[in-house]
Order: C-alpha cells, then sequence, then structure tokens
C-alpha cells in the first residue's frame, strides 16, 4: 500500500513540474490571444587548450644545456577551475617503459625530458618519459579567457635537450610532437 502511495505521489510530482516548464497556450479569441513558453539553455562544462606562441625551438648547443619554458593556456569555464591534464608524446623510444623522451630524424634520436608546471614554475609534473601523463586532476585552469589573454598564461612546458645529446647526434632535423589533452574535472 505504501509503495503504491508513494509511485501515486512520485507521478503527481513528475506532472508538476512537467507542467511548470510547459508551454501555454492561448485562448481563441476575436481581440487578442496570448501564449508563453520557456526558453533555457543547459552550458556545459567546456576546456580548450592553446599555445600562442606555437612550436618549440630549442636552440642548438655543445656546451650548454638550456631548458625551453613554453607558456600556454588551459582553459575552463567551471567555477573551479578543475580539469584533467593527460600528455602523450608521437616518438617511441623503443627502450621500454619509462624510457626517456626522443627527438627523432629519420632512426637517429636524441634523448631528451620535459616537465608540466603551474604558469610561475609550481610543478605539476616532472620528468615525464616517453610514456607521457596519465590523465591528472588539476585546479589552475583559466576560467576568465579561453586565450589566457585575461587572467594570464596558465600553465608551462619545461623541455630540456641536454647539450651532449646534441653534440653527439648526427646532423638531421629532429622532432617530436607532445600531445596536450584537457577534459573538463569531475
Amino acid at each position: 500500500m505504501m509503495k503504491n502511495l508513494n509511485n501515486k505521489l512520485a507521478l503527481i510530482a513528475l506532472m508538476a513540474s512537467a507542467s511548470a516548464m510547459a508551454a501555454t497556450d492561448g485562448t481563441l479569441d476575436a481581440t487578442q490571444s496570448q501564449g508563453s513558453t520557456e526558453v533555457s539553455v543547459a552550458v556545459p562544462e567546456v576546456v580548450q587548450v592553446t599555445f600562442p606562441n606555437g612550436d618549440i625551438p630549442i636552440p642548438f648547443s655543445v656546451t650548454t644545456t638550456t631548458p625551453v619554458t613554453e607558456t600556454f593556456c588551459i582553459y575552463t569555464n567551471a567555477a573551479d577551475n578543475a580539469v584533467d591534464v593527460a600528455i602523450a608524446l608521437l616518438n617511441d623510444n623503443n627502450a621500454g617503459p619509462g624510457a626517456s623522451a626522443v627527438l627523432l630524424s629519420g632512426t637517429d634520436k636524441i634523448e631528451y625530458s620535459f616537465a608540466l608546471n603551474i604558469a610561475g614554475g609550481e610543478p605539476i609534473a616532472a620528468g615525464i618519459d616517453e610514456d607521457g601523463l596519465a590523465a591528472t586532476p588539476i585546479t589552475s585552469a583559466n576560467n576568465t579567457s579561453a586565450t589566457c589573454s585575461v587572467g594570464g598564461m596558465s600553465h608551462e612546458l619545461v623541455v630540456t635537450v641536454p647539450f651532449a645529446n646534441m653534440a653527439a647526434a648526427p646532423v638531421g632535423n629532429y622532432t617530436d610532437t607532445i600531445t596536450v589533452t584537457v577534459t573538463p574535472g569531475v
């Protein structure tokens, strides 16, 4: 009996909420008819990653290792600035799990490392290897501007190619692709 009563009350509540959101039709009249409808939009959480400076050129040197810092923007419209960030690398070192990241020119390679920081240098993940970075929750995304034009760049990739690795490499143009994937935080 109680279950049946609860079901009826739930049905009445559902019908009442549906009618509160439903359009109302006007009446048939010779002078005026007026109806109304509700307009609504559900805004989901959105995210965007942008690299306003483009690619990351590494200066060649046989005497000095100079880390290169590339600032970039992670944006969300979420009030808590929370997103998940994952990083993948195109090149495979073929040296097993945990091997260094590599720049490739044909079959020639130069090992390098990189880190992900909050803008200003606070580390999120240091020494990321060829396996990349699994989805990691962060709360430092910019939620003011999708391009970080307001509030500043939110994150940094710090790429380090040891000078000894460059000095030992054969002539070539060495590249890798770092893919940063941002998903809404949960």
